[in-house]
Formats: structure tokens, sequence, C-alpha cells
């Protein structure tokens, strides 16, 4: 990590720390996914996981202007591609998990 109060971590031993601390100041929480049978209102058997999730509300317009200021004006990347496609996902993201690979939630660009 190169900013914010883990400054100096490693990802991998940031990302639990960040998730503490985003529970312990009410910021997020636990998000459980059924993990039995589940069938939808239109009778459907649905596909469901029982997995640990966390959410930040993106559509907090604060959030999202400090973020789209941040990326437009100092975030530096490789491709002008690349920032659209940024910019595109920040503009974009709601209240949605961030970056999955199964199950709810959004895949960032590059992820």
């Amino acid at each position: 990590m190169i900013i914010g109060n883990f400054k100096g971590a490693k990802v991998a031993e940031a990302k639990n720390l960040v998730r503490k601390e985003l529970i312990d100041n009410g910021d997020a929480l636990v998000y459980y996914e059924p993990g039995g049978h589940v069938v939808s209102r239109s009778g459907d058997v649905c596909v469901v996981s029982f997995c640990e999730q966390w959410y930040i509300n993106y559509a907090d317009e604060n959030w999202k202007k400090r973020v789209l200021s941040h990326v437009e004006k100092n975030f530096k990347t490789n491709s002008e591609t690349l920032h659209n496609d940024l910019i595109y996902t920040i503009n974009w993201l709601k209240e949605w998990g961030c970056s999955r690979s199964f199950g709810l939630g959004t895949k960032l660009p590059f992820d």
C-alpha cells in the first residue's frame, strides 16, 4: 500500500486490515449469500454460494466525486483506454460488492 493507514504494508496483509477497519467503523458489514437450495419466485432453481463479502457504498456522491477527481487529475495509467475505463466504471458503480469472480460484484477493468 502506498497511502492510508496501512501505508507500507503488502496488499495481502492490508486487505484484512482495511476490511476490519471498515467493519469496525460501521462503513461496511459482512454479507452472506444463502448456502442451500434456493428457488426463485418463478420456480427456477438458483445457484448460490456461501462466502464472506463486504460492501462499500459506491453510490455515495461524496465518495464518487473524490475518486473521480483523483483519477481524472492525479491517477497515472499506462494507457488512455484504462484511464477511460476506470472513469466509466466509477460512474457506473452503485451499491455493489466489488471485484468478485463469481456471484454478486463488479469486475473492474484489468482486475
